[in-house]
């Protein structure tokens, strides 16, 4: 295809191709060229002034083009990390789906009370003295230290 196809395709596509940039980029430096050439043959500051906001412009154009390239591979690779924590849940409740469904066919039918477990632990740790401390935490003990003579 030729440029001037591509440049007004580019013109209805959305985002920023690169036969509409190129066309972008070419108009700046032919406005630049342009404007530093009258600055020189009337010697008029008003050419410098333009020219400045002519670079600037420019500038920008590039600038955010580049910010918004930059921003969409972001988008896409948070979109990747999406799509793998996804299938990764996906795996993880079919593993707690296949854990609890094994565990109910393991059940006995006798189901203790939190207080039953909680004196079955203390009689426990009576019987035995290690010479450490325990602090008592909701699901268990956990060991601290050795104990002060």
């Amino acid at each position: 295809m030729s440029y001037p196809s591509d440049l007004f395709r580019a013109i209805f596509t959305p985002g920023a191709p690169p036969a509409l940039l190129l066309a972008t980029n070419v108009s700046f430096a032919c406005l630049q060229l342009t404007l530093l050439a009258m600055l020189f043959l009337t010697g008029s500051f008003h050419f410098f002034f333009l020219s400045i906001m002519c670079v600037g412009v420019w500038g920008g154009i590039n600038w955010f083009v580049r910010e918004v390239e930059a921003l969409r591979k972001v988008e896409e690779q948070a979109e990747g990390i999406r799509r793998v924590q996804g299938v990764l849940e996906e795996e993880e409740n079919e593993r707690r789906q296949q854990d609890e469904s094994e565990d109910a066919g393991r059940s006995t039918g006798i189901e203790l009370s939190a207080e039953v477990h909680v004196e079955r632990r203390k009689s426990d740790d009576e019987e035995e003295d290690d010479g450490f401390e325990k602090v008592e935490k909701e699901d268990g003990y956990e060991t601290e230290g050795r104990k002060s003579k």
